[in-house]
């Protein structure tokens, strides 16, 4: 009986001395794991960074129209694959609901002549739009020779939302963003992918689909990409 008391009591504290590893173990997992949250919430580490939309296009018909008033884009079927893949990607991403037919502005400029006098909003009027996602070329090469490895391609324009059925306060007609200049979006491609598209239409078609992609991000919420980090 002795002996049977002594054995319980030489268990006891090893046991006791168990829990309290297995406790402090228990605290520890969590205080990383929650440091690990912690460290993935500021930088974006688990991927799980969400970045909401800039602005909310309406639930009626969106008209994408790429201005390219200083005709930068020097392969004309550029500003088309744009149209496509921006119409597209806003489409996909839900950020639009309709999005109103690129034949719709083609029938405008064979039906007025001073079709290149009408302002945005009066197209996008025209048009039936209840907004106009309004996108204006600032920069364009797409050329097979490169000159710079890191940016041999690119696709720059800035984008802003217009509201065609204001007519009587011309300072309304523009609902984002703030500044007037616009929403400043690219896209650019390596020498590496240059090569690998080979052709100027090729890089173009490359460059309008990372360039939808990067415009309909400001209309809908998305995760955190790596060049998104980047200042």
């Amino acid at each position: 009986m002795n002996i049977s008391l002594s054995c319980n009591a030489a268990v006891r504290p090893i046991r006791a001395a168990t829990m309290r590893e297995r406790a402090g173990w228990k605290s520890c997992r969590t205080a990383i794991g929650l440091l690990m949250l912690v460290a993935c919430t500021v930088c974006g580490a688990c991927g799980n960074e969400k970045v909401d939309a800039k602005f909310r296009l309406t639930a009626g018909p969106v008209m994408v129209f790429v201005d390219d008033v200083h005709e930068r884009v020097d392969w004309p079927p550029a500003r088309r694959y744009l149209w496509d893949d921006v119409s597209q990607e806003l489409l996909r991403t839900k950020s639009a609901t309709k999005v109103v037919p690129i034949e719709s502005e083609e029938s405008l400029r064979q039906t007025h002549p001073d079709f290149v006098k009408l302002t945005c909003r009066e197209i996008g009027e025209l048009a039936g739009a209840e907004q106009v996602v309004w996108i204006e070329v600032q920069d364009f090469l797409a050329e097979e020779d490169i000159t710079d490895a890191t940016n041999a391609a690119y696709f720059a324009v800035t984008v802003k939302v217009l509201n065609p059925k204001e007519k009587s306060d011309r300072h309304r007609v523009r609902v984002w963003p703030d500044s007037p200049e616009g929403n400043y979006v690219s896209a650019k491609m390596t020498g590496s992918a240059v090569v690998r598209a080979k052709t100027k239409d090729g890089i173009s078609k490359e460059l309008t689909a990372k360039l939808a992609v990067n415009i309909a991000r400001l209309f809908h919420d998305h995760q955190l990409e790596d060049f998104e980090k980047s200042p």
